[in-house]
């Protein structure tokens, strides 16, 4: 994919390879990616278990909920490259000015959604240990099941 060049000042290209994790969850950090080429898998950790958020590509953008909390928070979830990957990472700084000169009406939706998202992400952690039970009840009934199935 073609990409113009970045508009920011403070732009740095960093490679990763398949597997590696570019930001973790729980760690405090201020930089926003933007997906040069390869793919990102975007996932939280709740209790022991990985619940994928979502697979990003070239021109996806990630990590901005830092930039859109003002840093007040950690990192709400997790990324690793799926494949090789090129991402372009932004210090907010530059951002920061463009998004002061926004419509208010717009940084009220834009605060809005994003809340929505917060507790979005908490109900997942409660509801994870609920799910990971049910599906290992389902696999433990399906081999029950299949153990007792006569064939003719």
């Amino acid at each position: 994919m073609a990409k113009a060049p970045s508009k920011f000042t403070d732009v740095t290209v960093l490679k990763y390879k398949k597997g590696e994790q570019i930001i973790k969850q729980g760690d405090y950090g201020i930089s926003i990616y933007i997906i040069l080429n390869g793919y990102v898998e975007v996932f939280r950790e709740s209790d022991g278990a990985n619940i994928v958020l979502g697979t990003l590509g070239p021109g996806d953008i990630f990590g901005e909920m830092i930039f859109l909390t003002r840093g007040v928070e950690v990192r709400s979830a997790s990324a690793r490259a799926l494949q090789d990957s090129e991402i372009e990472v932004w210090h907010p700084d530059d951002l920061a000015k463009k998004y002061e000169e926004i419509a208010p009406v717009l940084k009220t939706m834009i605060n809005q959604v994003l809340r929505r998202l917060l507790r979005m992400h908490k109900l997942l952690d409660k509801m994870a240990p609920k799910i990971a039970a049910q599906r290992d009840a389902t696999e433990g009934q399906k081999t029950s099941k299949e153990s007792r199935r006569r064939y003719y």
